[in-house]
Order: structure tokens, then C-alpha cells, then sequence
């Protein structure tokens, strides 16, 4: 990236965060304002602790993402709702599988196969053990969803796997009807319903269900990996990438007299995108890959008057198949082939699980005790070409078999401090032992002011591909965190800050040189930032907010960041009642670009700075339309591209990079009723 445009983009987003951060700690409001706003400061959460706090003083960093804010700003997604949580940058890779980086952490170099973040639905982890993969919750529409938690940072210490980067929980909603259609660019279309009902002896029940689909953008590459170093005439490329999409989840809910029982059932479907191996794919509308995800699961609470003693058991499936993903034309491949592979694939997981979690107060101690066990086993994995030859890596039959238990104990020694301290132990049959252990204060210095501190483990274990591919010797990933956070709440608004500290230590990385094995164990990583966010509540009318995180990185000691993280990230937005009916949001998001792989000879590709808006109108009683245009300003929004091999040597995949969308615009309906 030039100088020159990084110049012109960081002075830009400080100087409106500034803005809206000395405005987060003026002290003047009327009741009214002050009284909207505190309700929703005043928000409590489960997810750090698994006991409901305050999400101001839980232990780390929790932010809450409100659905029906989150559809007045302009996300349709899930995806595209975690663009709101400072440091976090979603991303997509070359196959089009959706890609948190959170605080420089989730895209190392070819390092695709990795988990790096707890994905949650309604409390029910949805990440897969054959490669970490939890797409399909990216996938739901936004008019499910009735709020998204997500702790930046370690999250082991109670959600043990994968919770590396952070752990992100999506709660669906469960109360009130609704119907909700959708168009857009493309051939985008949808639509979603919640039905629900409570009887007079308390029972509830819930079907939330949705459905959307989009012919994909027609996103144009440069020449790829065939036409720059195999045999020209081959390539498909330049050409359209193939981004077609197609969702459909349900949720179904049913709960009284402490028990609740859970069924969930998630699916979509995508194009082949840039390729499996940055090789175009002809052009076609073809689904290359399809993901369903179902789980059922059943909770009894019972509560008393120390306590609660909670228990549960559960069964989570992941399916995905591939049909006719093509894996290059002859060319590519050091042995004579009759024409192009194309690969067909059929894999199968089922987890089974179960637990018991006990909390109990005694004195200034709110303890919790938590003992789980989970048993996952492939009940099939198939792969086979067009021509008959492979076979796929994971064999039926593969058992990852997982014994847990979590202690924790929250000392509230005042009414304004409280230490946070707990363990959690894992072992994996086969693989090895993990603690993570973690220790946090909150001290509320006034009913304005909180300060924080953390130090967490976490770690993520092979998933079934890297264990099977990185030999005996892989070992789980663990990282060390420290974090300190500042909080001040005035009645208009709030401002935070956080800095952070992270030491990754046995990454796991694909190394095609490494062969027999292709995935090992690297050395470690640094990392570092700090995280400002603040809103502002000028009138009852507009509210603004933002944020700006700054990230350093060191992969392996050598001075080299981490591929396919930034130096800075931010957004700036609002929302303005223009009149008592309709509203008007505009967001301005800024990535200060994306840093390449050690060997890439290119510069680091250029940032950019985009403006999503949306008007919003409620022209009767429970009805809602919106309008929205994304990527006003047509910017050029590129992701990087990473080294693809060519009979065993490392090239630039796609020099041009991955580019994304240009201008789309979009419509919705809601009715509640």
C-alpha cells in the first residue's frame, strides 16, 4: 500500500472516532435519553462465565449486537453484522468459505483448514472436527436473529476448543410472529417467519425458519494460477467467478418448568468461487458444495436457594458434499490425463454429547463446576474423480473422543471488585492434555467508570485433516492473553478501550514442502493492538458510534506479520429519525489493507473505505420496509490472494487478487403481527 493512501485514510476514520469518543463522555440529557440509553447499557450475558452478568463486568471483552438494530443499520446477515464488532474483519477465501479475522488472527497464510473461532447457535457449538470449519450460521438472515454475543480473545477457560480468537454465539428469535421477504441484485431473494405461542402453565414454544438465495455477484478475475505458469489455452481465467449462494435453517424450540428442548437445522449451498487450488473453474451456476448442520438437544435446570444444577445431552450432525469441484486441467498435474479433474465428495460427522454444570454462592463465591464429555465419529467420507482414482483422507469410522471439566470461582471481595478465577481440562483420547486456565478482574470505580484486566489460555486441537495430514507429532495450538479494558458510561453515550497482548505457540500451518506430512507445527506468533469504540446519543433522534483497532504482528520471530492481516481497521455510522416513521443509517468502514505471505513479491494490497446505507420506514403498525445500497462510492474492495504450487513450486495464485462486489442495492419487508 502507498503511503500516500494510508495517509489519507487513518487521519480521516481518528478524526471522526475522536469525535464520537470525546462525545461518549459529555454528561448532559434529559430523562428520557438517558433512560433509553441506560436500557440498553444495562445488559446481561452468560457467555464468559456461563453465569448471568452484567456484560459491563464480566471478565474480558463481550460485545452484544441487537437484531433489530443490527436490520436498521443495514446487515442482512450474520455476516455481515460481525463487520460491527471492533477488530473483527470477515473475509472470504478463494473457495468462498466465510473467514473471521479477529484482531489480526484467522487467516495464516495457507492455513485454511483452521478453527480459530467458537461459532455457537443458541448455545450449540457448530464447528466442525474435519476442518474447524461453522459457515452455515454466517449464512442466517438477520431477521432470525435476536442477538449476537461475541467475546474478542481467549474463550477456552469455558468453551474449551477453538475459542483461540474469540467465541461467537447467535441467539435466534424466540418470541412474537413475523414474515419477512427480501430482493436484491443478483437474483437475490428471500424469506423468513417466527411463529411462536405460550399456554397458561408457562410453556413456550417457537419455529423460527428462513429461507434465501442469490445467483451471485458477477465478480470478474485476472488470469490465474493455469494461465500464468501451466498452459494458457487450459485456463478458464479470465472469467466470472462462480458465487452462487443458497441458505435455509430452521429452529425449532419448546421449553417449561426448566426444561428445553432444541432442535436446530441449518444448510447451505455454494459455487466453486476463485477454486480449490486458485484454479477458475469454467463458467457455470453450479453448486459445488453443499453443508448441512442438525442438532437436537434437551436442558433441565433446576434452581435453589444457593444455586441452580443444570443438565444436558445432545447430538450435533455436519454433512458436506461436493459435486464436480474441479481440481484444474491436465496440464496441472505431473502424470497424463484424458481432460480435467473434477472431484466428487460425501463426509459425515456425528457428535454426541453430554454434561452437568453446578453453580452455587457462598458467601462473596459464586462457584461453578462443569463436567462434559463428547464423543465424535465419521460415519462416512467418500471421495473419488472422474476418474476413478482417490480416495478420501478421513476414514469411516474415525472416533475423536473428549473428557472435560471446568471450575471456576467469581470473588466478589466488594460491591465494586470482583476476581474471576477458573481452570478448564481437556483430554483428547490419542492427542494430548489441555489446561486452560484464567484469571480476571473488574473494578467499578463509579457508576461511570470500569477497569479490567485478564490473562486467558486457549487452544484449538488438530482438526481430523491436519491431524491425519501433520502425522503424530501435531500439537494443539495454545495461546496466552493478556488484556487490559477501560469503560466509562456517561448518560449519552459510552466510550472503551482495550489493549491486548497474545503469544501463539505451535501453529499449525500447511506446508506442501513438508511432505509426507503437509501440515506441522510452526514456532509461534505475536500479537498486539489496541481496541477504541464509543457511541454517542445526541438527541433522542441520532445516535452515532464507532471504532478503530490498531494491530501489530510477528509470525515465527522474523519481523513479518501475519498473512492476511491488517495494521488497522474502523467504522464510523449512525442512525437519524428523519421523521417518527423513518430512519436513515449510514456506516463507513475503513481496512488499512491486507498483508501477503513472506515469499509473495507483491506490496501489501491496498485498503479501501466503504459506505453502506440504509432507510428504514414503518408506514403502519407492524409494518417495516427497507431500502439499502452497499458500497455506495463503487469502491475497488479486493481480498488477497495467497502462493498456489505448480509442480512444486510456489506462484502468485491470482496477481489481480480476489476482488469482491462493486455497488448492490437491496429491498425487505417485515410484518409483525
Amino acid at each position: 500500500m502507498t503511503t500516500q493512501k494510508r495517509s489519507h485514510l487513518l487521519p480521516q476514520l481518528l478524526a471522526l472516532v475522536g469525535t464520537v469518543s470525546a462525545a461518549a463522555c459529555a454528561i448532559a440529557a434529559d430523562t428520557n435519553e438517558r433512560d433509553a440509553l441506560l436500557a440498553l447499557l444495562e445488559e446481561e450475558t452468560e457467555l464468559a462465565t456461563r453465569t448471568r452478568l452484567n456484560a459491563d463486568y464480566v471478565p474480558g471483552i463481550v460485545t452484544i449486537l441487537h437484531g433489530s438494530e443490527l436490520a436498521n443499520r443495514g446487515a442482512r446477515t450474520v455476516w455481515d453484522a460481525l463487520a460491527f464488532v471492533p477488530g473483527i474483519n470477515p473475509v472470504i477465501d478463494q473457495t468462498g468459505h466465510r473467514r473471521l479475522i479477529i484482531r489480526g488472527l484467522g487467516a495464516i497464510g495457507d492455513n485454511y483448514l483452521s478453527g480459530n473461532i467458537k461459532v455457537l447457535l443458541n448455545g450449540v457449538s457448530t464447528n466442525s472436527v474435519e476442518r474447524g470449519f461453522a459457515d452455515s450460521v454466517y449464512y442466517l438472515p438477520i431477521q432470525q436473529i435476536d442477538r449476537i454475543e461475541v467475546i474478542r480473545g481467549p474463550g477456552s477457560a469455558i468453551h474449551g476448543e477453538y475459542a483461540i480468537a474469540g467465541v461467537v454465539n447467535v441467539l435466534t428469535r424466540r418470541e412474537g410472529h413475523s414474515v419477512h421477504a427480501m430482493t436484491g441484485e443478483f437474483g437475490e431473494r428471500g424469506g423468513a417467519a417466527l411463529l411462536s405461542t405460550e399456554a397458561s402453565n408457562g410453556w413456550q414454544a417457537s419455529l423460527n425458519i428462513a429461507a434465501w438465495e442469490s445467483n451471485g455477484a458477477d465478480v470478474m478475475t485476472g488470469p490465474d494460477l493455469v494461465y500464468q505458469v501451466g498452459d494458457p489455452r487450459e485456463s478458464n481465467a479470465p472469467g466470472r467467478a462462480n458465487e452462487g449462494i443458497a441458505s435455509k435453517s430452521a429452529v425449532a424450540e419448546i421449553k417449561g418448568r426448566g426444561l428445553r428442548l432444541l432442535g436446530q437445522w441449518t444448510e447451505h449451498r455454494i459455487g466453486d468461487y476463485f477454486g480449490v487450488n486458485y484454479i477458475l473453474p469454467p463458467n457455470s451456476d453450479h453448486e459445488a458444495e453443499k453443508t448441512t448442520i442438525g442438532s437436537l438437544e434437551a436442558r433441565y435446570r433446576s434452581d435453589f436457594t444457593a444455586g441452580s444444577v443444570e443438565l444436558f445431552t445432545g447430538t450435533t450432525r455436519h454433512r458436506t458434499i461436493k459435486d464436480d469441484l474441479y481440481g484444474g486441467p491436465p496440464s496441472v498435474f505431473p502424470f497424463p490425463l484424458p481432460g480435467p479433474v473434477l472431484v466428487d465428495s460425501d463426509y459425515e460427522e456425528q457428535k454426541r454429547y453430554s454434561g452437568v454444570e453446578l453453580t452455587g454462592l457462598f458467601a462473596a463465591h459464586q462457584l461453578l463446576l462443569g463436567v462434559y464429555d463428547a464423543r465424535t465419529e465419521v460415519e462416512q467420507a467418500q471421495q473419488t474423480t472422474n476418474f476413478g482414482f482417490g480416495s478420501h483422507p478421513i476414514t469411516t469410522g474415525t472416533v475423536r473422543q473428549v473428557e472435560s471439566a471446568v471450575l471456576q470461582d467469581e470473588y466478589r471481595a466488594t460491591d465494586r471488585f470482583s476476581l474471576t478465577t477458573g481452570v478448564r481440562y481437556d483430554h483428547y483420547a490419542g492427542i494430548d492434555t489441555s489446561l486452560t486456565p484464567r484469571i480476571a478482574a473488574v473494578w467499578r470505580k463509579d457508576e461511570q467508570e470500569v477497569y479490567k484486566a485478564q490473562y486467558g489460555r486457549s487452544f484449538r486441537p488438530p482438526t481430523f485433516t491436519e491431524a491425519i495430514f501433520g502425522g503424530p507429532a501435531i500439537r494443539p495450538v495454545v495461546a496466552d492473553t493478556f488484556e487490559l479494558g477501560y469503560l466509562r458510561k456517561g448518560p449519552r453515550g459510552e466510550w472503551r478501550g482495550t489493549l491486548f497482548h497474545s503469544e501463539l505457540k505451535d501453529l499449525i500451518i500447511f506446508d506442501p514442502a513438508n511432505a509426507p506430512f503437509l501440515f506441522r507445527n510452526a514456532n509461534f506468533a505475536r500479537l498486539r493492538g489496541v481496541e477504541l469504540e464509543g457511541g454517542y446519543l445526541i438527541s433522542e433522534r441520532l445516535k452515532l458510534d464507532g471504532n478503530v483497532a490498531f494491530f501489530d504482528s510477528d509470525l515465527n520471530g522474523t519481523g513479518n506479520p501475519i498473512p492476511g492481516s491488517s495494521d488497522w481497521l474502523g467504522r464510523l455510522g449512525g442512525t437519524l429519525e428523519l421523521t417518527p416513521e423513518t430512519m436513515l443509517a449510514i456506516d463507513y468502514r475503513v481496512i488499512d489493507g491486507f498483508h501477503r505471505q513472506a515469499a509473495d513479491p507483491r506490496p501489501v494490497l491496498d485498503g479501501y473505505g466503504t459506505i453502506n446505507t440504509t432507510v428504514t420506514v414503518r408506514p403502519s403498525t407492524g409494518l417495516t420496509l427497507r431500502a439499502g445500497i452497499q458500497n455506495v462510492t463503487d469502491e475497488d474492495v479486493r481480498y488477497p490472494a495467497f502462493l498456489g504450487e505448480f509442480n512444486g513450486q510456489s506462484y502468485v495464485s491470482y496477481p489481480g487478487d480476489l476482488p469482491r462486489p462493486e455497488r448492490t442495492w437491496w429491498l425487505s419487508a417485515s410484518f409483525d403481527f
